[in-house]
C-alpha cells in the first residue's frame, strides 16, 4: 500500500489537500500560505489524535494571525526596524511588529495563495509542492525570489517538508513552518491537555543566533554548549538545561553541516 492525496475545495479559491499512509498518519496542508492544516497520528493504543493547531472556521485560516502551520518568509523571525545592509546598500522595510519586521511583513508569504502540484510518489513518499513567485522589491526585499515548499508523507507515516529559494540578485531569505506542536494531542478541554514539557528535541544546532531585550538578534553567534539551548545530545522540554535555568524558546539555531 502506497500512500495517496487526495484534492478539495478549502476556502475562497483555495485548495485543501490530504495525504494518507497506510501507517495511520493523515496530514492536511492548503495552497493559502502553503499551510500545514492538520496532522492526525495514532496513539499507542490506535486512537487518532490531533497534533497541531488550527482553526475549526475558514475565517480563522484566512486570517491567521498566529500563523499556525503557515511557511513564513520572506524572512522568518524579527528585523530590528525593518532596516538591513545587503553589499554596501541599505534597504528598508515596513514595521509590522512596533517598530521592527516580522516574518517577511504583510503580507508575507505566509497570508498568500502558492500555487500546488500533487508530485509523483518517490523514497519519501507521496507529496504536494508549493510554488511562490517574490517580484523584486516585495516588501522592500531586493531580488525576484522563486520559493518552493514540498511536504511528502511516506508508508511509515513520516512527514517531511522541504524548502528552496532561488533569487535573481542577492538578498535576505529565511524559510520555515510555523507549526505549533503537541504530541501528546490537543483534543479535548483546554484544562486537561498536556504540555510539551515531556517531549524530547533533538537540534543538530550548537550554535544560536543572540537577541536583546526585544527578542532582535545581534548580530552575535554563540555557542550553545553549557547552555539551556543546549539541544544537540537530545533533551525533555521541560528539563533544565546544564546552566540550571529555565528553557524559554524563542530562537533562531545555526543548522550544523548533517547528512540525515
Amino acid at each position: 500500500m502506497n500512500t495517496t492525496v487526495q484534492r478539495a475545495p478549502w476556502f475562497d479559491d483555495h485548495t485543501l489537500f490530504t495525504l494518507r499512509s497506510p501507517a495511520g498518519v493523515e496530514v492536511q496542508v492548503g495552497s493559502w500560505g502553503a499551510t500545514l492544516v492538520s496532522v492526525k497520528a495514532p496513539d499507542r493504543a490506535g486512537a487518532p489524535g490531533e497534533l497541531v493547531l488550527g482553526f475549526e472556521s475558514a475565517l480563522g485560516w484566512r486570517e491567521n494571525a498566529s500563523y499556525f502551520g503557515s511557511t513564513v518568509g520572506r524572512y522568518a523571525n524579527r528585523i530590528g526596524e525593518g532596516r538591513f545592509t545587503l553589499d554596501g546598500r541599505s534597504y528598508r522595510l515596513p514595521t509590522n511588529l512596533g517598530a521592527h519586521h516580522l516574518h517577511g511583513g504583510t503580507p508575507g508569504f505566509s497570508h498568500r495563495p502558492w500555487q500546488a502540484h500533487v508530485l509523483e510518489e518517490d523514497s519519501q513518499g507521496q507529496g504536494v509542492e508549493f510554488r511562490l513567485h517574490s517580484v523584486a522589491g516585495d516588501q522592500g526585499y531586493p531580488g525576484a525570489l522563486d520559493a518552493t515548499v514540498t511536504y511528502r508523507l511516506d508508508p511509515h507515516g513520516r512527514l517531511s517538508m522541504a524548502y528552496r529559494a532561488v533569487s535573481d540578485a542577492p538578498t535576505h531569505v529565511n524559510l520555515t513552518n510555523h507549526g505549533y506542536w503537541n504530541l501528546s494531542g490537543h483534543d479535548g478541554p483546554a484544562e486537561a491537555l498536556p504540555t510539551v514539557d515531556d517531549h524530547i528535541l533533538r537540534l543538530h544546532a550548537s550554535r544560536y543566533t543572540v537577541t536583546d531585550g526585544e527578542l532582535i538578534p545581534t548580530g552575535e553567534i554563540a555557542a550553545v554548549a553549557g547552555t539551556s539551548l543546549d539541544f544537540t545530545g537530545g533533551r525533555r522540554l521541560g528539563a533544565p538545561g546544564p546552566d540550571g535555568g529555565p528553557v524559554s524558546l524563542d530562537h533562531n539555531f545555526v543548522m550544523d553541516d548533517w547528512d540525515g
